[in-house]
């Protein structure tokens, strides 16, 4: 439960189950809720407990009781009175992490929209194997004492923890990077390689490399498989070993285009796939700041990169895939609320593909001998 006047545990639930009905129907000033006894069957409760958490929300100029009428919406969408609560589950990390904070903040917002309550749980950690959810302080206590509908998580959690929250009643949906959950909503990272490796290809791409975050154990070995089937599809030599890269941020960008530079002219990379918009841009800013002033290496590139950050590139030689974090947050959110209402989604499991935005001036990079 989220409300807390001393009514009595079972005139707070139905107050609360009528708040969400508010919010899941869409009502709007001057609409009719329906009969006691309707309300009674719906909600599973006495008519005495109903009566008591109308005259509740009445009293709180959220619903009007008009004699020998009914009961009808004062107030619509009742800000501050939210009809549900939902935890968001989240990995903070003590770095720089753009993507998860924008994320969070979208989800929330969805949240807040759809009129339900955000409980954050934070956790400190570097992990992407899933800590389990003792691990984030007060989630446990908050699920057992029943104040959570549903939990967001951005974490993949144990697989026991998932049986847990669903045998306690709280449905779960994840949200994010690809990683093995049972349901939510994941960017397609596979996907999205295989697609920039078709790019680069048609460029003339013999030598590419690909750049990617950390990634947890059961998507290192998706994009392996990936990898070595588009390579293989594509005619390209290499081995997927041979050209993936795994690193966090701008320092990781920076890095690497020092190699790419340390190496000779031939045997540097003739195209780059960025699964990290950070990544990115460490790079190209690093190669741009040790060849000035005069560029003799700008290879081609395909970056997957958040469209809720404005990112400046330095280059002109790079296709851009974008990660729109404010529909994959609706979509977690949608999923979770069809949930809660009592429907079973469709699917389960959406996988969401980075859509292609631009057309660089100048695609086929350089990479100069003298």
């Amino acid at each position: 439960m989220i409300f807390g006047n001393n009514l009595g545990k079972r005139t707070e639930t139905a107050k609360q189950a009528l708040l969400a009905y508010i919010w899941d129907q869409r009502l709007e000033v001057g609409d009719r809720l329906p009969t006691q006894v309707e309300l009674c069957r719906r909600f599973n409760v006495g008519s005495a407990t109903v009566d008591r958490a109308v005259r509740a929300l009445v009293k709180e100029q959220v619903l009007e009781s008009r004699r020998g009428i009914g009961v009808f919406v004062k107030t619509s969408r009742p800000t501050g009175y939210p009809g549900r609560a939902v935890g968001l589950v989240g990995l903070i990390d003590d770095r720089l992490h753009m993507f998860n904070w924008t994320l969070a903040y979208s989800v929330q917002n969805w949240l807040q929209q759809e009129g339900c309550q955000c409980f954050s749980f934070p956790y400190n950690t570097q992990a992407y194997e899933g800590p389990g959810v003792s691990q984030f302080p007060g989630l446990e206590s908050n699920v057992r004492r029943g104040v959570l509908q549903g939990i967001i998580t951005l974490s993949s959690l144990q697989p026991a923890d998932w049986t847990d929250l669903a045998e306690a009643g709280v449905p779960t949906c994840y949200v994010g990077p690809p990683i093995a959950v049972p349901r939510g909503v994941i960017i397609d990272t596979p996907e999205f390689i295989r697609l920039a490796l078709k790019e680069l290809r048609e460029q003339g791409s013999c030598r590419p490399a690909m750049l990617i975050g950390p990634t947890p154990e059961s998507l290192h070995r998706d994009i392996q498989i990936v990898l070595t089937e588009t390579l293989a599809q594509l005619g390209i030599q290499s081995a997927a070993a041979d050209i993936w890269f795994e690193g966090y941020g701008i320092p990781c960008g920076r890095e690497s285009a020092r190699r790419c530079l340390a190496k000779p002219a031939a045997e540097r990379p003739d195209g780059i796939v960025f699964c990290d918009d950070l990544i990115a841009q460490g790079f190209f800013a690093e190669l741009v700041r040790l060849q000035k002033p005069h560029l003799k290496y700008l290879p081609p590139a395909v970056c997957m990169r958040n469209k809720q950050c404005d990112f400046d590139f330095a280059t002109d030689t790079m296709v851009e895939y974008l990660v729109d974090i404010d529909r994959l947050s609706s979509l977690a959110v949608h999923m979770l609320l069809d949930l809660l209402k009592g429907n079973t989604p469709e699917n389960q499991l959406i996988r969401y593909v980075p859509e292609r935005v631009n057309s660089p001036t100048n695609f086929s990079g350089k990479n100069l001998t003298s």
